[in-house]
């Protein structure tokens, strides 16, 4: 290979942070700390997790403490809020497109699905009130509301309100995930939904997009309602989170360090999120839209078959992620997510040629 420049697969596929970005030494500084506390992380502990990072994630989102249950990861979170929300209801809704884990999660639930169209900051809301006067409440409404994944949009706030709106007539649960908001690249995300009807909105989050995937740190901000089925099911199942990487995590997001590294991490997703779609404009033509924050670009899929453009750009040296997992139905195949966390800024151009490559055809 050429100095600096690797001969193998570059990925844009998996929304996974590089190595770079993770804040090893800080953890490292974080870990001893709490090994030389008291012995209980070392111990099990309460199914809602940690006290005093149960603290920490309510002073965050400004929910109250009470109603925060820490989990392994947020994946998990959304595990048990599909096991024990309004079992005797017959549907769920989500966006389209919408995180596919999350739709695998949800489908392992029970009941049926419903896709609300998502395009941009608009959500199709009255696709959701039909569906309610014809079948009832759903069981819970799953969406994405900031930087989202895979699309990159951000719910318009017009769009939020009416959903808060017609969860409280209506009585269902918004089931709102959120872990991307800490990574905008200008202007402070909207409020929370959460903020606005808490006892409407159950609040996801975790640290694995702002701090590390591998750590399995999340939080779940439920109402009083619903909060005892998910803390027994919880208690129940796994007695309680892993204590340890959470007293980790406490230390680590309680420091000076934390607020530093943040900002270094929207940082550096900026100047890659910049590389890739300058790399792309430049050697694709056409028009790619810089994101405002996350970890996504969503492109259409050259000559409109994401399968093919997909097999075609790993002959050339490029993983991308085609669409149709993120979809209920076969319009997926029309699109592509990249995620432009993994690589270097200096890589982007070079992805971007082999692209070109791999779509000449179309282009």
């Amino acid at each position: 290979m050429r100095q600096g420049v690797p001969d193998e697969l570059l990925s844009l596929a998996r929304g996974v942070p590089s190595t770079d970005l993770l804040p090893v030494e800080g953890l490292r500084r974080a870990a001893q700390r709490a090994l030389n506390g008291p012995a209980g992380v070392l111990l099990y502990g309460d199914a809602a997790g940690l006290d005093p990072l149960r603290t920490w994630f309510a002073q965050r989102s400004g929910a109250c403490v009470d109603d925060v249950i820490l989990t392994n990861g947020s994946l998990h979170g959304l595990d048990l809020l599909g096991s024990t929300l309004n079992r005797g209801r017959a549907w769920s809704a989500v966006e389209a497109p919408t995180y596919d884990f999350a739709l695998a999660t949800i489908r392992r639930g029970g009941g049926r699905i419903v896709a609300l169209d998502r395009d941009g900051m608009d959500l199709d809301l009255d696709a959701l009130e039909r569906e309610i006067h014809r079948a009832g409440p759903p069981r819970l409404v799953y969406v994405i509301p900031t930087f989202q994944n895979p699309s990159g949009a951000t719910l318009g706030a017009q769009a939020g309100r009416r959903l808060i709106e017609l969860a409280r007539v209506y009585d269902f649960p918004v089931v709102t995930d959120d872990p991307y908001r800490d990574l905008s690249f200008g202007a402070a995300p909207p409020p929370t939904l959460h903020s606005f009807a808490p006892e409407h909105v159950i609040l996801m989050t975790s640290l694995s997009k702002t701090v590390a995937p591998g750590m399995r740190v999340g939080a779940l901000m439920v109402p009083k309602r619903h909060r005892n089925e998910v803390y027994d099911l919880a208690s129940h199942t796994y007695i309680a989170p892993g204590r340890f990487a959470h007293g980790v995590a406490l230390e680590f997001c309680s420091s000076e360090e934390y607020p530093a590294h943040l900002a270094t991490v929207a940082q550096a997703l900026e100047d890659r999120a910049t590389a890739l779609t300058e790399a792309l404009n430049e050697e694709l033509g056409g028009f790619y839209r810089m994101p405002e924050g996350g970890y996504f670009l969503w492109i259409a899929a050259p000559g409109g078959d994401a399968r093919r453009a997909a097999a075609q750009a790993t002959q050339h040296g490029v993983a991308v992620q085609g669409g149709d997992s993120f979809f209920l139905d076969d319009r997926g195949n029309r699109f592509l997510r990249l995620s432009f966390a993994g690589l270097r800024p200096d890589l982007m151009p070079l992805v971007a040629a082999r692209l070109r490559a791999a779509w000449r055809e179309w282009l």
